[in-house]
């Protein structure tokens, strides 16, 4: 532990020194969470999609005993080739050095030939920061801990594993359902930290969909990427606005920058994927949160400069836990009074909506207001929600008067109102049953490509 150098780092992972492995993992006094430096946790799948955890042996200084993922260790300083990714590496996600480390690594405590763990097999995901004492080493002089940037690198491959016994005390290949039993409290089985964070958070979608996790590949690699990239139109900075709006209710979510590369990973992993100009590097929307954003299609404005990643959210865009960034509504209002004109610039708190969301909202706040306005007039909204009889009765007769505007020949402005008014009727009927529209939208998006007569047929029978 004395004599390999991890590699310290900042809150930003900008490299700031080096310290030996006992150094940066002694919780003292001095140092309250030890000192911040980088890491990586190896997640090895088989060709069967079944992942590689370990535990750790009795003899390791921290968090001994402990089950976790593949592998996990530290880049060190001065080895050749290096360990050390620089900030163009971390952006690009290239992180040779971390990779090489892994290697290295799995060689170490698994036994497992370099030949088998090519590099160009790795797929670096996100980092994790993280902070954790070690509970075995509560009472003891010096306490241990780790305070880790981790980068997370996964891999498939057909591998022969012969544990170090000094490293590793059991392994197990598993599924994700077997892991979820393994980790249930009622199996007495301890977990590490860092690999509990990351299955909290992150692990379900990523192993779900492994080959999409894994699909990532150099540019060059697929046929026609490169005309496609190099038709944008990047500014000085190597950037282009990209936009992130819904693919059901067409509500705009978010707005960041993408370079070429998070553009080019965007499209082979079908989540969103921008730049980041503050912190200098690549980010995929959810990584840290797990509101990741499910694209579906990727779309160029006329000009080349701009991208629309339609897509489908999981949870809140907007870090403050809205759903979109927009929700902040500006204007001019008219305070005119004895014949002078005044205008007075005003801002509101109200989301950005297409019509339909709009008026979702407006029916939601109707009933919202029912309970605060027990004595007064009740609006047709309210007492279609207090009367269901009401309600359906009236979904069936704007049903009714929909066919009419077409077996009467009565037009299209007719046909479009007739529409609008069951429209408002059924979305009533469905906020009285909790269901959102967006949930309609998804669902009528889930049968494109599907005969309808196939589609009909696949229903459940009542």
């Amino acid at each position: 532990m004395l004599k390999d150098q991890c590699l310290l780092v900042n809150q930003h992972d900008n490299i700031v020194g080096q310290a030996s492995k006992k150094d940066t993992h002694v919780f003292s006094p001095a140092q309250p969470q030890g000192l911040l430096h980088r890491a990586f946790s190896v997640f090895l799948f088989n060709e069967e999609g079944k992942l590689l955890l370990q535990q750790r042996a009795a003899s390791k200084i921290t968090f001994p005993c402990v089950w976790t993922n593949t592998c996990c260790s530290h880049q060190l300083s001065g080895f050749d080739p290096s360990e050390v990714d620089l900030p163009d590496a971390v952006s690009n996600g290239s992180v040779m050095g971390s990779k090489r480390a892994a290697v290295r690594k799995l060689g170490h405590e698994l036994g497992i030939p370099a030949h088998q763990i090519p590099l160009k097999g790795f797929r670096y995901l996100t980092r994790l920061h993280y902070c954790a004492a070690d509970p075995h080493s509560k009472g003891q002089e010096p306490q241990w801990g780790e305070h880790e940037m981790d980068y997370i690198l996964f891999s498939r491959a057909s591998v022969d594993v012969r544990p170090n016994a000094e490293e590793v005390s059991d392994i197990k290949w598993v599924t994700l359902p077997e892991l979820k039993r393994l980790m249930a409290p009622s199996s007495g089985l301890k977990w590490s930290p860092w690999f509990r964070i990351l299955v909290e958070n992150h692990l379900d979608g990523w192993w779900q969909d492994l080959q999409k996790t894994l699909a990532v590949a150099d540019e060059q690699s697929i046929s026609g990427l490169s005309s496609i990239l190099d038709g944008l139109k990047f500014n000085s900075d190597g950037l282009v606005v990209a936009i992130a709006q819904n693919v059901d209710t067409g509500a705009v979510l978010m707005q960041a920058f993408a370079n070429r590369a998070a553009v080019a990973e965007t499209l082979q992993t079908r989540l969103a994927t921008f730049y980041s100009r503050s912190r200098k590097e690549r980010w995929c929307k959810g990584e840290t949160s797990g509101h990741f954003i499910k694209v579906t299609g990727v779309y160029v404005d006329c000009d080349g400069d701009s991208l629309i990643y339609l897509g489908e959210p999981i949870g809140p865009a907007c870090h403050t836990g809205a759903e979109t960034c927009w929700f902040s509504q500006v204007g001019l209002t008219d305070n005119s009074s004895d014949g002078a004109a005044s205008l007075e610039a005003v801002q509101t708190t109200q989301h950005a909506q297409p019509t339909l969301l709009a008026l979702e909202s407006t029916i939601r706040q109707r009933r919202e207001q029912m309970s605060q306005n027990a004595g007064g007039k009740p609006s047709w909204t309210a007492r279609l929600l207090q009367n269901p009889e009401l309600l359906c009765s009236k979904v069936r007769e704007e049903a009714g008067e929909l066919c009419q505007t077409l077996e009467q020949d009565e037009g299209k402005e007719r046909a479009a109102s007739e529409m609008a008014d069951l429209l408002y009727h059924s979305m009533v009927l469905l906020n009285l049953q909790g269901v959102k529209m967006e949930e309609v939208l998804k669902a009528i998006r889930s049968r494109f490509g599907t005969s309808g007569v196939e589609e009909k047929a696949s229903r459940s029978k009542k």
